[in-house]
């Protein structure tokens, strides 16, 4: 994940420049850029539309995590850093498919906007003086301006292809209310053996360093597993990173997921999808997700059941209920 995109300031800042683009586009623009070549002109005015609505919303309530703030770094002079400056996860659909948007666009080999690569995972618990907490990428090209007085210096940023990025929240849009059918086919009951473990993870799919430190964590009670003849399932509770599109299931997900290729039949994996899951339509979350031979055996469902002689593991997301 990228600093600037976790920063609500500025994906507010986008967001208005984005509705100004799309305004322009549903006067009849045809196509997009890589990753969303087949919208339309309709797509664009409805978009324009929807995003108009969702900067309202934004600007009267910030739709951010609420009830808690990072603490203090325990620097001489350091303040708590206002959480929507760092790890602005929005439970808003339309924000959260601009920021997934956004950070396609920022790691695409042809886009002109670049973000700095992810150090090496560190394995201290201190951070550098003014790094984010959650992650250390930040765009490269930015212009540092003066704000108010009283208020931080923010970096203004104008991105180079909006055209690009507007038609990737014209398809993101789209998908989001087009949804994925749900499979009602469900999964074969899987029995486990008495003497057995069930790992279990939620809000994990975001990609960053702590996430992977986790991902490691699981791994090391998977290989316990593996190395004592202990039948072992690992579960994800729900949500990937910003909307779940495919992009984000195989860059955050699959690739620091802690069972491997090729263990999939001695250890078994299974997903919920959460609200970020279905704020793509759950294209992804069943075709690319569920599509990963790690999964097969959830059968592309949204539930499962995992049960032994003495205990029920029901796993469950009753259909429209993560639309919204």
């Amino acid at each position: 994940m990228i600093a600037d995109v976790l920063s609500r300031d500025f994906v507010l800042e986008q967001l208005r420049s984005l509705q100004t683009q799309l305004a322009k586009d549903s006067a009849g623009r045809e196509g997009g850029g890589p990753g969303a070549e087949d919208v339309g002109t309709s797509d664009y005015a409805k978009a324009s539309a929807i995003v108009a609505q969702t900067i309202a919303k934004e600007e009267a309530a910030p739709s951010g995590p609420e009830g808690f703030e990072l603490q203090p770094s325990g620097r001489r002079g350091d303040e708590a850093e206002p959480i929507e400056n760092t790890s602005f996860m929005s439970s808003d659909p339309v924000v959260s498919i601009v920021q997934s948007a956004l950070e396609f666009y920022f790691d695409h080999p042809q886009s002109k906007d670049k973000a700095s690569a992810e150090p090496p995972l560190q394995t201290s618990r201190r951070m550098p003086p003014k790094t984010s907490p959650v992650t250390s990428r930040a765009l490269l090209k930015r212009r540092q301006v003066q704000g108010p007085p009283k208020r931080r210096i923010f970096d203004a940023f104008s991105i180079s292809d909006p055209g690009w990025v507007s038609s990737l929240v014209a398809m993101g849009i789209r998908k989001f209310q087009s949804p994925h059918p749900f499979n009602r086919d469900p999964a074969p009951a899987a029995r486990l053996t008495d003497r057995c473990r069930i790992i279990i993870v939620g809000d994990w799919g975001s990609g960053i360093p702590r996430a992977q430190k986790t991902a490691r964590a699981m791994r090391v009670h998977v290989d316990d597993c593996l190395k004592n003849g202990i039948e072992c399932h690992v579960v994800h509770l729900g949500d990937v990173y910003y909307s779940g599109w495919d992009y984000e299931y195989r860059e955050r997900f699959l690739r620091y997921w802690p069972v491997k290729l090729g263990e999939e039949e001695r250890v078994g994996s299974w997903s919920l999808n959460g609200n970020h899951d279905m704020y793509s339509g759950g294209h992804a979350f069943f075709g690319t997700l569920l599509a990963d031979p790690r999964f097969r055996r959830q059968n592309r469902s949204s539930f499962f059941r995992l049960f032994t002689s003495h205990w029920n593991c029901l796993g469950s997301t009753q259909p429209g209920t993560t639309t919204g």
